[in-house]
């Protein structure tokens, strides 16, 4: 007799994902960082480094920013490696051996001129610590500024994405530094060979252990494949299929995840903590409209003038629900709140909503150093 596929309603969904994804057992960034498989990378500080705010919501309040990074970059043996996943990524190193993936992806669509190539190399190569932006292009008559890259740097952003180069370290101040893969990644991983459907199979399974439950569609856009690639190993990688209430889609759920939906019944206490617009939770904008009924667009980059929420809006998690937006920048070392919007709903639930924001904003602040500035 063939299984019954488990049917979740929408709740459950919801709670597995957030069972999944905020170990309540992580005591520094690399545990996080282990435990989502990946965090999104980006330069905006207009309140934190996305990949800080990313951690700071699954770490005791009692944890500060600068510790985040003290346990993912440091010279030597690489613990963790970036690369461009459709967005520039931070992973755990022991993924190195999977990301044959998107390193024949990148290989297929972006080769470099020889000559910047070699000269990236040699550049790198010629020192014994890796390499900054500005000693990269030091021997260049071009400089990158902004989006604009010296066709040196585009080189060397290319050898990462290849994996000759690696960047696992930054400088104090957040540069990154290029070293060849060999002086950094472990000779162990360096050497690994698996081949790519392997590779693949393994990145799904990780992908829906960390998601949670996950349609094609999910696991597609969080490992970086195209969906079909994605369908077809969700088939054999040994996952439960299983269907959810409102999506569309069937989805999948690793088998002990599956075993522990009893666990579900009821929410679990957590205090509210505020998820940047980078988070995993959040990155993925029709899988937040799906999984927690919030409708998200990042404004940072529209003219101020046709924002409805604000410039750097972050979601207020309450219990198992994204229930307000907070609208903040940091100035000097106060946190500035400048909005918090509740989701519609009753007035008692709007209030509700309004003090957990406040509450997430104070504890985002303490893990800053900062005092909190509220609206009026």
């Amino acid at each position: 007799m063939i299984p019954a596929t488990p049917h979740l309603s929408a709740v459950e969904a919801r709670r597995a994902v957030l069972a999944a994804q905020l170990p309540a057992d992580a005591t520094t960034g690399l545990d996080v960082l282990r435990r989502l498989g990946l965090f999104q990378l980006d330069p905006l500080r207009r309140v934190e480094r996305a990949h800080r705010l990313t951690a700071l919501a699954r770490l005791p309040r009692s944890h500060r920013t600068a510790r985040v990074d003290e346990s993912l970059w440091w010279p030597g043996s690489a613990v963790v490696f970036e690369t461009f996943s459709r967005v520039a990524t931070l992973f755990p190193v022991e993924e190195w051996p999977l990301h044959v993936v998107s390193r024949e992806r990148a290989t297929r669509r972006h080769q470099p001129a020889v000559a910047e190539a070699e000269a990236a190399r040699r550049i790198v190569a010629a020192s014994e610590r890796g390499v900054t932006v500005r000693e990269l292009e030091a021997e260049s008559e071009e400089r990158s500024g902004g989006w604009s890259w010296s066709r040196v740097r585009r080189a060397a952003e290319f050898l990462i994405w290849h994996g000759e180069l690696v960047s696992t370290e930054r400088t104090p101040d957040g540069r990154r530094i290029y070293d060849l893969a060999e002086r950094r990644i472990p000779s162990a991983l360096l050497n690994a060979s698996v081949p790519y459907d392997d590779a693949l199979d393994e990145l799904v399974r990780r992908a829906v252990g960390t998601l949670g439950v996950a349609t094609a569609a999910d696991v597609a856009r969080h490992v970086g494949v195209l969906q079909a690639p994605a369908r077809e190993s969700l088939e054999r990688a040994g996952l439960e299929r299983v269907r959810v209430e409102g999506w569309r889609e069937d989805a999948w759920m690793t088998p002990d995840a599956v075993s522990r939906l009893s666990a579900l019944v009821a929410p679990v206490r957590r205090a509210p903590r505020l998820i940047g617009p980078f988070d995993t939770l959040l990155r993925d904008r029709g899988r937040a409209l799906r999984v927690f009924g919030f409708d998200y667009t990042f404004e940072a980059y529209k003219p101020a003038h046709t924002r409805e929420h604000g410039h750097y809006v972050m979601a207020v998690l309450q219990g198992d629900a994204l229930t307000s937006r907070v609208d903040a920048h940091r100035s000097g070392a106060t946190l500035v709140v400048d909005a918090v919007t509740p989701e519609p709903g009753p007035e008692t639930r709007m209030r509700r909503a309004g003090a957990a924001a406040v509450s997430a904003a104070e504890r985002l602040a303490a893990q800053l150093g900062f005092d909190t500035a509220l609206p009026a």
